[in-house]
């Protein structure tokens, strides 16, 4: 997935659909700083709107937890961001951007998926069924929550009863999970709301044997107010192992 950053907005997601050739210069760029010859990657493009602005939150965020692992840094000593014509994110940067995405994350992730799972079959694509349990997964709805609610019935770690403050989070994020994983329960947790958030944005995890993992960029005040603490263990179910072990990775966890 490329993030194309034009005037501060990101307003397009190109997803590569092939690896690079070499192809000639464009007859449409005047620049003669670059060779005649080039590389040249194929990809879909998807238009965003709106646009996602990098300012504040992103800006904040990119610099306080991902800059360090950008290839070169994002952002620069002075605030601003870099001009240069490529930079690479970690995984777990372009989880958070994607999410950013709106009714586009579906598509871009879907088109991803299709370049680069080794489960994708274009020869059996999803049925009209399946591809509604897909979209209704990827908000926490329709057979993926009733699945979650049957298996755990309320919030593992604040013991959370009430159905309409609970998320069913998926472990392995959707973005970058196969159709049957998005599917499966076993990659899902049913949270309460502020927990779904925390583990969603990779501030919480949980260990092999499931005691929590908190990140150093929680702050110790807002861990506090929101009753998070070393002494957490979540139960895990058999399944739930290979699904986290991908979470603790995409997040850095197991560095």
């Amino acid at each position: 997935m490329i993030f194309c950053n034009v005037d501060r907005r990101i307003t397009y997601i190109a997803v590569a659909k092939s690896d690079a050739y070499e192809e000639d210069q464009p007859a449409t760029r005047v620049f003669k700083g670059w060779d005649a010859k080039g590389r040249r990657v194929d990809v879909q493009l998807f238009k965003l709107e709106p646009a996602i602005s990098i300012e504040g939150y992103l800006l904040e965020t990119f610099a306080e937890r991902y800059n360090d692992r950008c290839i070169p840094r994002i952002v620069t000593k002075i605030g601003s961001i870099f001009q240069g014509y490529m930079a690479s994110l970690p995984t777990d940067a372009g989880i958070d951007l994607l999410h950013l995405a709106g009714d586009q994350e579906e598509s871009v992730a879907s088109a991803s998926t299709d370049f680069h799972s080794p489960t994708f079959s274009k020869t059996r694509p999803p049925s009209p069924t399946t591809k509604q349990a897909l979209r209704e997964a990827r908000i926490g709805q329709g057979r993926f929550r009733k699945d979650l609610l049957n298996l755990w019935r309320s919030c593992p770690i604040t013991g959370v009863t009430h159905q309409d403050l609970l998320i069913a989070s998926h472990v392995k994020p959707w973005a970058i999970s196969s159709d049957e994983e998005k599917l499966d329960p076993l990659n899902g947790f049913l949270f309460a709301a502020h927990i779904d958030r925390l583990f969603d944005k990779g501030l919480i995890s949980f260990s092999p044997s499931g005691n929590i993992l908190i990140s150093s960029h929680l702050s110790t005040q807002d861990a506090r107010a929101l009753n998070i603490h070393h002494e957490i263990t979540l139960p895990l179910k058999p399944g739930n192992h290979k699904y986290l072990e991908a979470h603790r990775r995409i997040f850095g966890w197991d560095k």
